[in-house]
């Protein structure tokens, strides 16, 4: 294997040429000069893992050939100037697939909306998508019955899809971060490792399943060392023994809450009252930053005049060892631990959190 100039970012040349697909589309409102690069799964977004690249047209318009080097997969679209953000794109032999998405027009380039189309694989990622969303917002709004339905309808599609990647990328990404699911995902993983026993997916369920007796409450938490915003890693659970300890996990954006619905927790100010409540009791509130982009989180922290507690960031984002540790795989979401260290509760909302906080420090 070796690699090759081309298209603007170093391509790998592959010893047996893989099978590739299409992929094309159009960011509009996009500056000049910027360029659209697609990378495997789980690699550094860095020009060597490129496997193809192009400037975008006077009219925001791309077309790329994907040689896909893990076969089908979730591969990579990113565009200039966004560093550490890309999008998720399901992507299989032969496929002819399309982007749509709008940038702003000046600053950083920031991607407000955008979606995949054109094959079967995209058709499905919408539907669960949008099922889970649906989900979430009927959970957030106390509306149980209507979980349960969506719910029943994104397991349907996991089984119906066994031999698809997808399946087991949803159930890792996705039910195995509600607790209600558990009974289903340890079966449907037993199920996975026969139909895919080389996923990265099915991989990482069976690991959760290894570690679930380890992370259950009152067990200990797995200690860390966080690095800060001050640019240390002197931030250690440790150091934080004998008060109730709140990890917030969060992913900065440069989305406009204003323009966009968010989950509780997706923004800093979100936890301003529960932080101002915190004061005076022995409990200590950190958040977390899930991303690469440095610029991006200082750049939220700064804007943010009443967060006064400790900023912290996992620069491999969910990959990072703090989320692995927990097993855990989205955000905003949040981790309790209690004075001694142990575990009370792990991938919380706020709500959830708010709830056990009042009994623990009424």
């Amino acid at each position: 294997m070796y690699s090759l100039l081309l298209g603007g970012c170093l391509a790998a040349a592959f010893g047996g040429a893989p099978e590739t697909c299409q992929l094309s589309g159009r960011a509009e409102h996009a500056p000049p000069g910027t360029w659209a690069y697609v990378y495997p799964p789980e690699v550094k977004l860095v020009s060597v893992n490129c496997l193809d690249s192009v400037q975008l047209d006077a009219k925001g318009r791309f077309a790329l050939q994907v040689p896909l080097s893990a076969g089908p997969e979730y591969y990579r679209l990113q565009f200039s100037g966004r560093p550490g953000g890309y999008w998720p794109v399901p992507l299989a032999p032969g496929r002819r697939v399309t982007f749509k998405g709008d940038m702003l027009p000046t600053g950083p380039i920031k991607m407000m909306g955008g979606r995949f189309t054109g094959s079967p694989e995209t058709d499905r990622e919408d539907e669960f998508s949008g099922l889970f969303r649906q989900a979430s917002a009927d959970k957030r709004a106390g509306k149980p019955d209507k979980v349960a339905q969506a719910q029943a309808r994104m397991r349907q599609l996991v089984r119906r899809h066994l031999d698809s990647f997808q399946a087991a990328w949803w159930t890792s990404a996705y039910l195995a971060q509600e607790p209600e699911q558990r009974v289903f995902v340890d079966s449907i993983t037993t199920v996975l490792r026969q139909h895919q026993p080389n996923s990265r997916f099915t991989q990482r369920l069976l690991a959760r399943q290894r570690r679930l007796p380890e992370l259950q409450p009152g067990q200990l938490a797995p200690n860390f060392a966080l690095a800060t915003a001050a640019g240390s890693d002197s931030l250690r659970l440790a150091s934080l023994r004998g008060r109730y300890v709140v990890l917030h996990f969060w992913h900065p954006s440069s989305l406009d809450p204003a323009k966009v619905v968010m989950a509780p927790g997706s923004q800093l100010t979100d936890l301003v009252p529960l932080y101002q409540r915190l004061q005076g009791r022995p409990a200590e509130l950190v958040s977390v930053a899930l991303t690469p982009d440095m610029l991006l989180w200082q750049a939220a922290v700064q804007r943010e005049p009443a967060v006064r507690w400790p900023q912290a960031r996992e620069a491999q984002g969910y990959r990072g060892r703090l989320p692995e540790a927990l097993g855990f795989n989205k955000s905003p979401s949040f981790v309790l631990i209690d004075p001694e260290g142990k575990l009370l509760g792990i991938g919380l909302e706020l709500n959830e959190l708010d709830q056990q906080l009042r009994q623990l420090l009424p």
